[in-house]
Order: structure tokens, then C-alpha cells, then sequence
């Protein structure tokens, strides 16, 4: 079956029949706002996120400028946390563009690509939480073994 993603989001609503004689998932006013303020504070979120970025950035250019093994340690951590903040803030980005582009304009293909990007979010966001999850559990390890040489 081929999905055709030029028809509104509410193809084939009929609000006059009851839930059960319809098929398929059907879009209301009230799912179509509610995707809509999520849409209008992803784009706010994410322009704080670039803010945030780019004050990242600028505040790198003087660890270039003092050198020295301090500033190469805090410059691999600045990097570290570009490399993972970056990509969420995209990500956060395209979902809230396209998902309000889908609702202003009955745009199925833009609601897809919107919400594969917030899939994509929650993979990365997972992703993220694992990792650290997993360095807590390493680092609690590291300090039992240190504990216990102690005594």
C-alpha cells in the first residue's frame, strides 16, 4: 500500500459518525492545536539552544588564545558537549519547523518529516541517557575499588 502524503492530516474525518464505525487514526482542532503549541515551544527551545551554541563557540575562542594543557583539556570538553548538544537542538529544530508547516498548511509530508525528526530526538536523547547511565556506573565502581583499597 502506498502512502500518499499530499492529503490534509484529516482525510477522511467524519465527526458526525460515532469513534467506533470509524477507521483509522483521525486528527482533531484540539490534536492539531496541541501539535501546534508543541511546535511553537520546540522552535522557542531550540533558538535557545542555538543561543546557547553560539555562546559556547565565542567563549572557545579564548581557551585558543592561552594554550597550555588546561585549555586543550576545556577545549575537548567544550567540544565533547558541542557534539551532543548540537545535534539535539537541530533535531528539535526540524520537528517544531516542519510540524507547524504540517498544521499551518494540511501538509501530511511535513508532518512526517517533523516527527521522524522528533524520533529521532528521543533515539539521540536515549542514546545520551544510556551513556551517562552507564559512566555513573563506572565512575561509582571506580570509587567502591578505591574505597575498599583504602581499607
Amino acid at each position: 500500500m502506498e502512502d500518499n502524503f499530499n492529503q490534509p492530516l484529516d482525510t477522511g474525518f467524519r465527526a458526525n459518525e460515532p469513534s467506533e464505525s470509524r477507521e483509522g487514526f483521525h486528527i482533531t482542532s484540539e490534536v492539531r492545536q496541541y501539535w501546534k503549541e508543541s511546535a511553537n515551544w520546540g522552535m522557542f527551545f531550540s533558538v535557545l539552544g542555538f543561543i546557547y551554541v553560539g555562546m559556547m563557540l565565542l567563549s572557545f575562542l579564548p581557551l585558543i588564545a592561552l594554550g597550555g594543557r588546561e585549555a586543550a583539556f576545556a577545549g575537548m570538553a567544550m567540544i565533547i558537549a558541542l557534539a551532543i548538544i548540537a545535534p539535539i537542538v537541530w533535531l528539535l529544530f526540524n520537528f517544531s519547523r516542519y510540524t507547524r508547516k504540517a498544521v499551518l498548511y494540511d501538509d501530511s509530508a511535513a508532518a512526517h518529516v517533523g516527527f521522524a525528526n522528533l524520533r529521532r530526538l528521543f533515539h539521540l536523547a536515549g542514546i545520551i541517557i544510556i551513556a551517562v547511565l552507564v559512566l555513573y556506573g563506572i565512575i561509582f565502581l571506580i570509587g567502591l575499588i578505591g574505597v575498599s583499597m583504602r581499607m
